[in-house]
């Protein structure tokens, strides 16, 4: 990582921590928009005065080709999360659609798809987009399918996958030993994920 990339992480650390640890009532959107990191372009807030915001940012696939991807608040904060603790985000297609995914668990897994870990996917549980824009990763747009025994990891083992990367992040982002950085990581993580249940559950009922 280059001094110029961990200066933007640390910039886009301090406005996820702000973010995220606040009361949701004193919540602002722009601390998600400090620091360019992780090939995240373009980002502005759509509808920003509604009770469901949405974020709405370009990446780039493996011909560099830009794409338009949204997420609620929560999953934007999930993926910077993942960025920062030292992991991947890509665009990679897959029976001709993209999908935008993260780390691989294995040296040559083409990755994870990052939807399931919005909805909290268990095994074998396979979801679909509502609309077919597959990178359209609002709540309102990711339904249930069906079961699928070809999807065999549920989504804990990718959330200790997210603060574990963190033990090898710089010490201006994560100081500390191991242990300490896995603590910080782990406590980002729970509150994304905390937002993240009560955005699903509003987009549910709406």
């Amino acid at each position: 990582m280059t001094t110029l990339d961990t200066t933007q992480n640390v910039l886009a650390l301090a406005g996820l921590r702000q973010f995220l640890l606040q009361p949701r009532s004193a919540q602002t959107l722009e601390l998600l928009l400090l620091g360019e990191i992780g090939g995240l372009e373009s980002i502005e807030v759509e509808d920003q005065d509604r009770p469901r915001p949405v974020i709405k940012f370009r990446l780039r696939d493996k011909k560099d080709r830009a794409v338009i991807c949204k997420c609620n608040p929560a999953g934007f904060s999930l993926l910077r999360l993942i960025i920062v603790c030292g992991q991947s985000v890509f665009v990679d297609h897959a029976n001709g659609r993209p999908y935008i995914k993260v780390f691989g668990r294995k040296t040559k897994s083409a990755g994870t798809v990052f939807a399931r870990l919005l909805v909290g996917a268990e095994a074998e549980e396979d979801y679909t987009y509502k609309n077919r824009d597959t990178l359209d990763l609002t709540f309102g747009n990711i339904a249930f399918r069906c079961n699928n025994i070809r999807t065999a990891s549920g989504t804990v083992e990718y959330y200790s996958d997210i603060v574990l990367a963190a033990t090898g992040a710089p010490g201006e982002l994560f100081p500390g030993e191991p242990e300490a950085k896995v603590r910080a990581a782990s406590v980002l993580l729970e509150a994304a994920r905390e937002r993240a249940a009560e955005e699903r559950e509003e987009a549910a009922t709406a």
